[in-house]
């Protein structure tokens, strides 16, 4: 009898804690920023109550499921060579065309961590030059600039109708990542 009791006590402390857990971690990972009315009240009523919790066994990640603040810059790159006479011609675009699925998220990954503006390891932008320099058979010592093309997505709210973003038109500003020479 008092060992079918701790059971069944032992059972309903594992029911009890498992709900608590995914209440925590639920509420936890609510974005902060939520406008409705529910979302709201739970951020300023009772997610505080699992905040120590959720410290305390290290899960404190905000973890934003649905990404409710997605990336809205668009970069791509624009490849220039120096021609005979000295001037500057343009050679391709880097953008989400120019590789295949696979390779593009490798690529548009590696250019978006060497060729950001204020890195302290320029060697490796000098690198990612030359890889640019051998992909697209520019000559041994010629002058090769590679231009940050940068857009930032608006955001609108309310959300608008699809024919708004129909005609809506990115602005690209640029900005030199690195200018230097092909190797010979």
């Amino acid at each position: 009898m008092i060992r079918e009791y701790l059971r069944t006590f032992a059972k309903t402390g594992i029911a009890l804690f498992c709900v608590w857990h995914m209440a925590a971690i639920g509420l936890y990972s609510m974005p902060g920023d939520s406008h409705d009315r529910v979302s709201r009240w739970l951020n300023d009523n009772v997610t505080g109550t699992f905040v120590p919790y959720v410290l305390v066994t290290s899960q404190w990640q905000q973890w934003n499921l649905f990404a409710p603040n997605p990336l809205r810059r668009i970069v791509f790159y624009r490849v220039e060579t120096q021609n005979a006479e000295g001037n500057w011609a343009y050679v391709t675009s880097v953008n989400d065309t120019t590789y295949n699925t696979w390779r593009h998220a490798v690529i548009f990954k590696l250019l978006g961590q060497v060729l950001e503006e204020n890195t302290d390891r320029p060697e490796l932008a000098e690198r990612a030059a030359q890889m640019f320099c051998r992909e697209f058979v520019l000559d041994p010592d010629a002058g090769i600039r590679i231009w940050h093309e940068l857009t930032i997505i608006p955001y609108v709210h309310p959300s608008p109708s699809k024919a708004w973003w129909n005609t809506w038109t990115p602005q690209f500003e640029s900005s030199l990542a690195i200018e230097t020479r092909c190797a010979s």
